[in-house]
């Protein structure tokens, strides 16, 4: 594992992510791949600055096999910064987006630039799916404990992730049916597959609180 510091933030990037990547790479020429990671990429950086804002210092930022995902502070965040936290990936990407497409002055020709704006438009967008493992899902839970309560959170929060999977399920079969195959696809339909596998058991759980509004590790990832 390759280790380095970012803004005094240990960054940790693990061999299988760098031969994935790799992989990936050589079987997409047309460098949409590479875009998208950018994307995830800035989407995290986004993550890091709010966290930096907010007087808090994550303790890793961590490329691995399953993505890209930032190591939140032992120390507990309040529900308002916590929440400005994790708003401020898909924040970032929306506000990519908006300077991308000003730059080109609206063009909807299919350039670099464009796609790279379109990318950043829909990672934001996915990173606010009620999904227990992205923004949206740790969102929904924290908006959910502090008017339901606890018992009623989880049940929100299990029924909005396992409602979610099913549809993007539905969505990459269909796409995989309509001869769309690619190892990206591939590999989301199986984070999906696992995610699905996983909310089976009753009910799952949703992040826990303490009475001061701690939650578990800011785990980004792509899928």
């Amino acid at each position: 594992m390759l280790e380095g510091r970012i803004l005094g933030v240990r960054v940790q990037v693990d061999f299988l992510f760098v031969a994935l990547t790799a992989l990936v790479l050589l079987t997409d020429p047309q460098g949409y791949t590479l875009v998208a990671l950018l994307a995830c990429l800035i989407h995290e950086l986004g993550h890091l600055v709010m966290f930096l804002l907010t007087g808090y210092t994550p303790r890793a930022l961590i490329l691995e096999l399953t993505g890209i995902r930032l190591v939140k502070p032992e120390q507990a965040l309040s529900p308002v910064r916590e929440a400005l936290v994790q708003s401020a990936g898909s924040l970032t990407n929306f506000g990519m987006f908006a300077l991308l497409m000003g730059l080109g002055n609206g063009s909807m020709e299919l350039t670099q630039q464009n796609l790279f704006a379109a990318t950043h438009l829909l990672l934001g967008i996915f990173h606010l799916l009620p999904l227990k493992s992205l923004d949206g899902g740790k969102l929904l839970a924290l908006a959910s404990f502090r008017i339901c309560g606890a018992r009623w959170s989880e049940r929100i929060c299990a029924g909005a992730d396992l409602l979610t999977t099913l549809g993007l399920l539905g969505m990459a079969a269909y796409m995989f049916l309509s001869g769309q195959q690619s190892l990206t696809l591939l590999i989301f339909s199986s984070g999906l597959v696992t995610n699905l596998l996983a909310r089976l058991r009753p009910w799952g759980r949703c992040p826990q609180t303490s009475a001061k509004g701690a939650w578990p590790p800011l785990d980004s990832r792509l899928f």
